[in-house]
């Protein structure tokens, strides 16, 4: 079904997310010109100077992809269950850590497939190889910063926008 694959491509298709991410987080910061920039060029010195870097490149991708999915999901459940129990401000006091369950974050299949490419791909590299990989490192970091919440608010968004057409009585 057409509908079905449209719906769902930002979910599943890894580029297509990630693209949604990157352009959200564009228009949230400013410095996120720079911050591209700057990934660039170290990916750029990376493939260049290591041969099979792209594996680590994708693995990486493939890890922040499934973080954001995961964060997009607790954004919908946090709406769901403040959905099901309007008065519990329980909910709200807690911090975004707790409420992303980020601890849970990197256990998901996904992510642990991610992990372990990216670690067979860099425990044998020597150390100035793997100084290549700081600003590599550095730039996930960022994106984490804002993708998280970002993809966590999308996720309450689309519950806000969902749950009223399909819950009885709304």
């Amino acid at each position: 079904m057409k509908i079905t694959e449209t719906i769902l491509a930002h979910l599943t298709d890894t580029d297509a997310l990630l693209e949604s991410v990157y352009q959200a987080i564009a228009e949230a910061d400013p410095d996120y010109a720079e911050e591209m920039t700057a990934y660039e060029q170290a990916v750029h010195t990376l493939l260049q100077t290591v041969p099979g870097s792209e594996i680590y490149l994708e693995a990486r991708r493939q890890e922040f992809a499934s973080d954001i999915r995961f964060a997009i999901w607790q954004g919908f459940l946090w709406n769901l269950d403040c959905h099901r129990n309007p008065v519990n401000k329980l909910l709200a006091q807690l911090d975004f850590e707790e409420r992303c369950q980020e601890s849970k974050m990197h256990s998901l299949p996904s992510a642990i497939n991610a992990q372990n490419k990216a670690r067979a791909f860099t425990q044998f590299l020597p150390q100035d190889q793997r100084l290549l990989l700081e600003p590599i490192i550095d730039h996930f970091a960022y994106l984490e910063t804002y993708g998280y919440k970002l993809a966590y608010s999308a996720g309450c968004k689309l519950a806000s926008h969902m749950l009223p057409l399909v819950t009885p009585g709304m």
